[in-house]
Formats: C-alpha cells, sequence, structure tokens
C-alpha cells in the first residue's frame, strides 16, 4: 500500500487497523496459503488451503503479501518469472 502519511507511526497504524477488522461484525479472516480454488460453471466459490481447510463463499477474496519470494506468475496461459518491484531479486 502507498501512502503519503509518515511511517513513524507503522506499527501503530498496524495495530489499529488489525483490531478494526478483527472486531468487524460479520466479518471471518482467515490466514493460510491457499493450494486451490473450488471453481464451478467458471466462477470462483471458494478455495482449499495447503492444510487441506476447504472454505466456500458466495465471494472469496484472495490478497497476497508485500515480501512473498514470488517465482513465477500465470498471465494468461503464460508463465513469466518477477519479482517484487523494486527489489534486487
Amino acid at each position: 500500500m502507498r501512502a503519503t502519511r509518515a511511517q513513524a507511526d507503522r506499527q501503530l497504524y498496524k495495530q489499529a487497523i488489525r483490531s478494526l477488522l478483527e472486531n468487524q461484525p460479520k466479518l471471518a479472516l482467515f490466514q493460510q496459503e491457499v493450494a486451490d480454488l473450488i471453481v464451478d460453471c467458471g466462477r470462483v466459490r471458494g478455495v482449499v488451503t495447503v492444510t487441506g481447510i476447504s472454505f466456500e463463499a458466495p465471494a472469496v477474496v484472495l490478497t497476497v503479501g508485500t515480501c512473498l519470494a514470488i517465482r513465477l506468475i500465470n498471465t494468461g496461459g503464460r508463465d513469466r518469472k518477477t519479482a517484487r518491484a523494486r527489489s534486487a531479486s
């Protein structure tokens, strides 16, 4: 995320946002690597985690960390090597 605010409050900001999300009614948060998508009629209906836990929902939101060691990305059937923007790797 890009922000114009100073980074001096980074830890406090992280704690405040986490608290806000964790206390949001009707919102469930779960963090784990996704191993597979559950697809039905061309629509993503859920995910299966690396430990085999399945989640199905009317809407699925997947996010990634900014410091993951990504080596390949698939775009339109083509794999290409990639790295984090502005990283040396």
